[in-house]
């Protein structure tokens, strides 16, 4: 049997980081298919809905978003943990001081998940014909279309570089 590929790329994962690298590889002239597991709009990536990353205070008609920036225990993606009392009184003084006139106790907690490494560098990387990239630790939005070109030169051959790259929890190369 054969098989007809009319892409020379699929990228999985339409994120900021995915659809950055997808566009960089069509940019490039490859024929790029871009898939998500998610609906238009989903609240399960870092940067929708209750996994959004806040990390300066702005007020949005009647409510304002504060939050800390920080690595925690290890979770399951549908079994977050309520952030602590500490972590609440924290909040609540930099919102007494930097937003004056808001109730801080009425305060709605909600943790934001991370994908992040030991080193806490991004894994960027190419393992036989995939690419691989995680571990952005929540920053991986504002690195975007720097990400996206560098994800399209390691899936096409450049050699990502010696400090992203993918290795075994003893520090070995993975390949």
């Amino acid at each position: 049997m054969t098989t007809r590929h009319d892409q020379d790329h699929v990228v999985v994962g339409a994120g900021v980081v995915g659809a950055a690298t997808a566009r960089a590889l069509a940019r490039a002239g490859a024929r790029v298919l871009l898939v998500e597991r998610g609906t238009r709009g989903h609240d399960r990536g870092s940067s929708h809905g209750a996994s959004r990353i806040v990390r300066r205070g702005y007020v949005a008609d009647d409510w304002v978003a504060v939050g800390t920036h920080g690595t925690g225990r290890e979770v399951h993606p549908d079994a977050r943990l309520e952030p602590s009392e500490e972590g609440r009184a924290v909040l609540r003084e930099y919102v007494a001081e930097w937003v004056p006139g808001v109730d801080v106790d009425s305060l709605e907690p909600i943790s934001c998940l991370y994908d992040t490494t030991p080193t806490e560098d991004p894994v960027l990387d190419r393992v036989g014909a995939v690419t691989v990239a995680t571990g952005f630790s929540g920053h991986g939005f504002k690195f975007g279309p720097t990400l996206g070109a560098l994800l399209a030169g390691v899936a096409t051959g450049t050699p990502a570089p010696e400090r992203f790259r993918l290795r075994g929890a003893g520090g070995g190369d993975v390949r």
